[in-house]
């Protein structure tokens, strides 16, 4: 296979035990992949700033046997005023904990890719108190890119439950949810973009999201995942 070039975004890295760095990253045409940046530990390298997490870039790339390796690099956005608050950094934690436990290797999924550079344009641009909409925004719709969306009703019954089994909010069995709780789902659920909204009722949406993706999953790696969020939390 000969260069193929690639814009992809940084997920995560981790080191070898040499001057290399791998990184995850979620590009538009091979989905999400490993790639070897080559000498990037070294002290003279001037391409360390490109395996951070959530940098968006333009990556000329070699396939060596079943290794991605990184050739040209060119920055195309590094959202740093998504990564400048605490609130706005648990949203990015959480972000990369879904794309890393739920999303498969090496399937092209340019939706999830374009969701997750809205979901970090908005951070980018919006005061910290915005976090909540962009984590909710984000969770509800990749569920939905996923194959597995939380289910609405046609019509606002009296009394609304949530259950894993009935994929989410029904009328029939599971725990009641309260009527805000409901509609302001709904409207995280329907939007294109995600707005400049005050969620009354945010704790309680992510729990509910955050039932529903342990339940699916049953990831004991979520778990552990929400536990170390929880003193961080943007609650």
């Amino acid at each position: 296979m000969g260069y193929i070039n690639i814009n992809g975004l940084t997920i995560t890295s981790f080191d070898t035990k040499e001057t290399d760095r791998y990184v995850v990253m979620l590009t538009d045409k091979l989905g999400k992949i490993n790639v070897k940046f080559k000498s990037v530990r070294t002290s003279t390298s001037k391409r360390s700033g490109y395996t951070d997490s959530f940098v968006y870039e333009k990556v000329q790339l070699y396939k060596k046997g079943n290794t991605y390796i990184a050739t040209e690099i060119e920055m195309l956005d590094d959202f740093r005023d998504a990564k400048n608050d605490l609130s706005k950094m648990v949203v990015l934690l959480y972000i990369k904990e879904l794309l890393l436990l739920l999303l498969p290797y090496e399937e092209e999924n340019m939706e999830i890719l374009d969701l997750t550079l809205k979901t970090l344009s908005f951070l980018s641009s919006v005061e910290p108190v915005y976090s909540k909409v962009a984590l909710l925004y984000y969770m509800f719709h990749f569920m939905k890119l996923l194959g597995s969306p939380i289910n609405f009703l046609q019509e606002h019954p009296k009394v609304i439950y949530f259950s894993f089994e009935n994929n989410g909010f029904n009328e029939n069995s599971g725990f009641t949810v309260d009527a805000v709780v409901y509609e302001e789902s709904l409207l995280l659920n329907k939007m294109a973009y995600p707005e400049k909204l005050n969620i009354v009722k945010f704790n309680e949406i992510l729990d509910l999201l955050n039932y529903y993706i342990i339940q699916k999953f049953e990831l004991d790696e979520y778990k552990k995942f929400l536990e170390s969020v929880k003193t961080l939390s943007v609650r």
